[in-house]
């Protein structure tokens, strides 16, 4: 039995935004690792009235993830330790892949590797599948950087200015598809790590990932995840995540920015615009009601007419002259 109504998405003014050359037909996006493989949220909303779906990340081959349990509720947010858990790109491309093609949506393909090479392997394989015309939907590759690297103890790769550059530069020398990086805000300076992603051919910088967390089941005394650290999304990111927007979008003023992290409704969207962003990921959110994105996208149109604005641009512009009003108000405090 359904618990959802499926939401028809039509809106009655112009929600476009550009992210460099790509274009949307609206900033919200679906954030990767809770938008599944393929269409499942087509039962809640019509994927191709938002901007784009970025899939559940893909490595080279199978991968079966961490051990259980994987997930748990905390506070308006989750932990988790699933772990990338995947059947391959070549899989997505022969499977997946064609019943979200059916949805006329734009999509993201996320992918990640546990090493350098592999990320260019994988890239070179979207590449090839992009020229059969086998992945017309996919409008950008996005670099799960967040995760472990073999070859240097298990770091993760995005905590590193060398191996950002060159993981981005390895994709960047194989696809004709704009790349998205995601960064994690497990770093000192975040702004050395977006300026090696964009250094190296980064198109759009997602920001961020999650942050490590332990959770503890006191009922049974016992850490609640099978690998015991886990993930922390949803509000509790929120916080850390806008910082790291606001960080980049001060020092690097142009590059496109799509951010992710707490995302829950209109306010928390309108934050995230006023900080720098220019399109927002919905994710942790989709798991307690999968019809969000929509709901948000329905809310942010009344919002702008409520405001007697013509467009999304015109509310980006006139929250960047806000946000800059404010930054030089706080510094003459200062």
């Amino acid at each position: 039995m359904r618990l959802f109504h499926k939401i028809n998405s039509n809106h009655p003014i112009p929600l476009n935004v550009s992210l460099g050359s790509i274009k949307l037909k609206s900033p919200i996006v679906l954030a990767s690792g809770t938008s599944g493989h393929s269409d499942e949220l087509s039962a809640y909303g019509d994927l191709s009235k938002i901007g784009a779906i970025t899939v559940k990340s893909l490595c080279l081959d199978k991968w079966e993830g961490n051990p259980l349990p994987r997930i748990k509720s905390i506070k308006s947010g989750v932990i988790n330790s699933v772990g990338l858990q995947g059947r391959g790109i070549k899989h997505f491309i022969d499977n997946d892949y064609l019943d979200l093609e059916k949805t006329k949506s734009k999509v993201i393909l996320s992918i990640w590797g546990r090493t350098v090479e592999e990320f260019g392997q994988i890239s070179k394989i979207v590449q090839l599948a992009s020229e059969s015309k086998k992945l017309e939907s996919v409008i950008g590759v996005e670099l799960n950087i967040s995760c472990p690297n073999v070859e240097d103890q298990n770091k993760l790769f995005g905590q590193s200015t060398e191996f950002t550059f060159e993981i981005v530069n390895i994709c960047k020398s194989s696809l004709e598809i704009p790349i998205f990086t995601k960064l994690t805000p497990v770093v000192s300076d975040p702004v050395a790590i977006a300026r090696a992603a964009t250094d190296a051919g980064s198109d759009v910088l997602t920001l961020t990932n999650t942050m490590f967390g332990i959770d503890v089941d006191t009922k049974t005394m016992k850490f609640s995840l099978g690998n015991i650290v886990g993930g922390i999304s949803g509000s509790p990111l929120k916080p850390v995540s806008q910082s790291v927007v606001a960080k980049i979008r001060e020092t690097m003023p142009e590059v496109p920015i799509v951010g992710v992290g707490g995302i829950f409704n209109l306010d928390d969207l309108l934050e995230y615009l006023f900080l720098g962003a220019n399109a927002v990921g919905i994710g942790t959110a989709t798991f307690f009601n999968p019809r969000t994105a929509w709901n948000i996208q329905r809310d942010l149109c009344n919002y702008i007419l409520k405001n007697e604005l013509d467009s999304f641009e015109g509310l980006w512009n006139k929250l960047q002259k806000l946000r800059i009003e404010n930054l030089i108000e706080h510094k003459e405090i200062i």
